[in-house]
């Protein structure tokens, strides 16, 4: 079971590196990652659905206010976590599974499954609401594959890092 003080740690992480590393960011001027529904992943598989769309929203208004992006990835984290509350069902399989999150530890190759659907469904989400402005589709379907790739790669490297369980040393 993981501690709502590390999800809290982790959020304050991740919302730092979108803000100030992974929004400044743009690989060949195609990709930028954006890992932020990560979060989504270490939160509990028994959460409420309102505990996970207020937590979203918050999430969602913290990068929006730092990035002065004026409520695009609040927009966009809020149907990725109602998403996210019907895609971890398949992954139940009694009733203390539901206290873990679903990471890589507890539900295997779905964990990479979940953050699949996860990243797929954000970045359709992100770039249908960027190209309102009808400009030109190579362009965007190039960086949407990219900043998808992007964000999938170093989605995986934090959610491998911070999904490890702590070792204490007995005294």
């Amino acid at each position: 079971m993981i501690s709502w003080f590390r999800i809290f740690i982790y959020t304050i992480i991740v919302v730092v590196l979108q803000v100030w590393v992974f929004n400044p960011i743009s690989i060949l001027t195609v990709g930028t990652p954006y890992i932020y529904v990560i979060l989504l992943m270490f939160l509990p598989m028994e959460t409420s659905i309102n505990k996970l769309l207020s937590y979203a929203f918050i999430v969602g208004m913290l990068i929006d206010t730092l990035s002065l992006t004026f409520g695009l990835h609040t927009s966009i984290i809020l149907p990725i976590a109602l998403f996210r509350y019907y895609a971890v069902r398949p992954f139940i399989e009694d009733q203390e599974s539901l206290k873990q999150p679903p990471l890589f530890l507890y539900i295997s190759y779905g964990a990479l499954i979940l953050l699949f659907e996860l990243l797929l469904v954000q970045h359709i989400l992100l770039f249908v609401i960027d190209s309102i402005g009808l400009f030109d589709w190579h362009f965007l379907l190039e960086r949407a594959g990219f900043s998808f790739a992007l964000s999938f790669f170093f989605s995986l490297i934090f959610i491998f890092i911070f999904s490890a369980p702590l070792k204490y040393k007995k005294a």
